[in-house]
């Protein structure tokens, strides 16, 4: 799928330095971040997981463009189906690893296991939801990096899913990428699966969404850095 952005404008661009400056492996946070409606997660795994199918933030941080960090501008609320974590499948064998100091997930399992993050989202009527997801990881056995299986985005209350479509992302060698997704219409909470090879710690997984009022303004919240496409 290709997307033509164009220039940003300044009411919508966020920095985010002071989150950068706090995440060493948060290398690309989207320009996006701390925008109305946006939304961001961040885990470490520093300590070993209490419950391996409830693992929630280590950061959780939404904010929504009013002076009720819990109502929308127009009345939006958080999806409170559940609260956003990460679980793995309780038929695979994934143990807790100190990694480079600060903890990771590796998972012993012939040919990998699979995560699933579940992000609740702002409950709005906006077209669009963006997310990107930034991984590091160390690969003990050579088996490569993890790879995206999937981002589902789900709209209640039925549960009806809509596929997420790849945009663009990039690597930078030997332990990190990131990875852009676009999901219509935009779900009320996100369902984004991740394949880790065999023996590879899960170091840090950060993810940020933002809902978008209609295509064109994509440009309007400084999307325009996904020109860094690769092929899947």
């Amino acid at each position: 799928m290709r997307v033509r952005l164009s220039a940003a404008v300044a009411a919508c661009a966020v920095t985010a330095g002071s989150f950068s400056a706090a995440m060493a492996d948060d290398l690309n946070p989207p320009p996006w971040r701390g925008g109305p409606l946006s939304v961001y997660a961040e885990w470490d795994w520093a300590q070993p997981p209490a419950n391996w199918l409830f693992m929630p933030p280590d950061v959780f941080t939404t904010w929504s463009g009013t002076s009720d960090p819990g109502v929308g501008p127009n009345g939006e609320t958080l999806y409170m189906g559940f609260n956003t974590h990460a679980e793995v499948d309780v038929t695979t064998n994934w143990v807790w690893d100190p990694g480079d100091g600060d903890g990771g997930l590796v998972p012993v399992v012939p040919g990998g296991a699979g995560i699933a993050f579940k992000v609740q989202n702002w409950v709005d009527l906006m077209p669009e939801k963006w997310l990107r997801i930034q991984v590091t990881y160390i690969d003990t056995l050579g088996f490569g990096m993890p790879t995206m299986d999937q981002v589902i985005g789900y709209v209640e209350p039925a549960g009806t899913p809509y596929p997420g479509s790849f945009v663009g992302g990039s690597s930078q060698p030997p332990n990190y990428w990131y990875e852009d997704w676009m999901i219509l219409p935009n779900p009320h909470w996100d369902y984004i699966t991740l394949h880790v090879p065999e023996g590879t710690i899960l170091d840090q997984v950060v993810i940020d969404t933002i809902s978008i009022p209609a295509p064109a303004t994509a440009a309007l919240l400084g999307i325009g850095l996904l020109a860094a496409r690769r092929r899947r």
